[in-house]
């Protein structure tokens, strides 16, 4: 039985073909688009191919929040070449919500029949109230729509979050006040928490593939060395990281990233949300002074202060992922993951004269999906979540369809 047949004729009775459905992508997973004239910003067909080309999409540092920019979001990143990350999951919901509304506009038709039929009639024989009141039904209540959210993702967290909660919030006002259900990949699900937490009345359930909710060590390495993409090796450079105010985010907020290279069972005490730390270490050349590119780079006391105010700003978003009260009543939650491939699990850490040096070539393996240790993936303490399990790796997580129906299941049976 394929997904669609499955979604249609199973999870159906679930309720899903009554509901909004919310996309979110994660980490580099949205668009960028110039303003203008809707060029691509990130992230263009023939760049991955080409090794020295580079796109800028370095947002300025001055920015803290919703300050203007020419990039703005556009669209979800369904794939780059023959990579797949979203796209087989977004044409099958949109097929079954094309399917909904042709079935909710026949049944329209012939209610509006019946209506015009009951009018007719003497006033004596029946009411057109109960057949007024089954045509708004159908408008609202009964319908099924899929929403893709895409946001700025070089943003802050506190920013993409605050911008996601009005998107939920107008879904609302127009569905007849329905709960929303979202589907989050990676980053979109630390944005899903943090949403639910300040408005609940407006979430139903949220599937959350692949969220590194204690953080994914692997990005220390590429706020250090970059990383390539296909084979473009400049597009996402260290210098481009570092301006990407998510990926501060994305680091463990439990400052657990580190073991002790002598023994590497304990964990090495060093707080990497102290601006003083990175300033005396080489976590980052953009603010080394050692950098052969220094001078390129502009003003560093200006980067310091970014960096500062980007390390407070994460600092902030990640109480806002903790359980907000002992009473918190929760919406069925579900975790999408795997376990099954190398994933880096942190650094060995070395100590001289007070200056933490990451060993970068020595990177400590776990299982996980490849991006993300599957320890990290479990939402915060005192959060109940049932979870799912797939082989796929990381970026294809959503593309497991069968998983993802199960996943539907678990955050629908339970209403």
């Amino acid at each position: 039985m394929t997904f669609k047949k499955k979604v249609i004729e199973e999870i159906s009775g679930y309720e899903l073909i009554h509901s909004d459905i919310v996309i979110i992508p994660g980490f580099r997973g949205s668009k960028l688009v110039d303003e203008k004239s809707k060029r691509p910003g990130w992230i263009s067909l023939h760049t991955p191919f080409l090794p020295n080309s580079k796109e800028s999409i370095d947002l300025p540092l001055h920015i803290t929040k919703h300050e203007h920019d020419r990039l703005i979001p556009g669209g979800i990143v369904q794939k780059v070449a023959w990579f797949k990350f979203y796209e087989n999951l977004v044409n099958h919901l949109d097929d079954l919500s094309k399917f909904r509304e042709r079935k909710l506009k026949k049944e329209e038709k012939k209610l509006k029949k019946k209506q015009e039929y009951v009018e007719e009639l003497p006033p004596s024989s029946s009411s057109s109230t109960s057949s007024t009141t089954s045509l708004n039904d159908t408008n609202i209540n009964r319908q099924f729509k899929l929403h893709k959210f895409s946001y700025d993702w070089r943003r802050t967290n506190e920013a993409s979050t605050e911008v996601f909660i009005e998107f939920l919030q107008n879904i609302y006002n127009n569905n007849g006040n329905k709960k929303i259900y979202i589907i989050a990949h990676s980053n979109g699900g630390l944005i899903s928490l943090s949403a639910l937490h300040q408005k609940p009345h407006l979430i139903g359930g949220i599937i959350f593939a692949g969220t590194p909710f204690n953080g994914a060590p692997g990005i220390f390495g590429n706020l250090r060395h970059g990383i390539s993409l296909l084979f473009n090796k400049r597009l996402q450079d260290d210098a481009s990281h570092f301006a990407l105010r998510t990926v501060f985010t994305l680091m463990p907020r439990k400052l657990d990233a580190f073991k002790d290279s002598n023994d590497l069972s304990k964990n090495v005490n060093v707080d990497y949300f102290d601006i003083e730390e990175w300033k005396k270490s080489d976590w980052s050349l953009v603010i080394n002074e050692d950098n052969p590119r220094y001078d390129e780079l502009g003003n560093r006391q200006e980067r310091i202060d970014y960096l500062q105010r980007t390390l407070e700003s994460a600092k902030r978003f990640f109480k806002s992922l903790e359980k907000p009260s002992e009473n918190f009543e929760y919406p069925p939650l579900c975790t999408l993951v795997s376990n099954n491939h190398i994933t880096n699990g942190g650094y060995p850490m070395d100590n001289f004269d007070g200056r933490h040096s990451i060993l970068f070539d020595r990177v400590i393996a776990v299982n996980g999906d490849s991006a993300v240790p599957y320890e990290r993936t479990k939402l915060p303490q005192g959060i109940p979540f049932e979870t799912v399990f797939s082989e796929n790796s990381h970026g294809s997580l959503l593309e497991d369809l069968e998983a993802v129906g199960k996943a539907l299941q678990v955050i629908f049976k339970k209403r």
